[in-house]
């Protein structure tokens, strides 16, 4: 592993370790920085938030998606993005025009869902709190 897949694997790390511990002490009345919900039938979304790409994460169910990696669009530098995934949903952020852009999956578990989309801006947590019906 070299210096740099290194540090992206302890920024998730820490990442992880505050999102549980942000989500342990939320109420019901706390806000969050954004909220998507989706229809049964998924699609996309997006926000409007600053972050830091690379602290970009997904929660589901317990579950924490790989640590986000950075695309570069050749013919448009102004669509490269960071991108992560986990089970359903997608997740995708430019830095430049600070865009969160979410995409989930039709749902045909025969439940609603729920799922984190975080980051970090100057060493505060952001979190997005995404739904879907069933």
């Amino acid at each position: 592993m070299n210096k740099r897949n290194i540090a992206r694997l302890g920024i998730w790390l820490f990442s992880v370790l505050l999102l549980a511990v942000a989500l342990s002490s939320c109420s019901k009345e706390e806000r969050y920085d954004g909220y998507f919900h989706f229809s049964k039938h998924g699609g996309p979304m997006d926000f409007n938030i600053e972050m830091e790409g690379e602290t970009l994460s997904v929660q589901i169910n317990g579950k924490t998606s790989e640590p986000s990696f950075y695309t570069i669009d050749n013919n448009d530098n102004d669509n490269s993005h960071w991108f992560v995934e986990l089970d359903w949903l997608r997740a995708y952020y430019n830095p430049k025009s600070h865009n969160l852009f979410v995409s989930a999956d039709e749902n045909t578990t025969g439940a609603n869902r729920k799922a984190y989309v975080t980051g970090f801006l100057n060493g505060s947590m952001k979190i997005i709190e995404i739904d879907q019906d069933y």
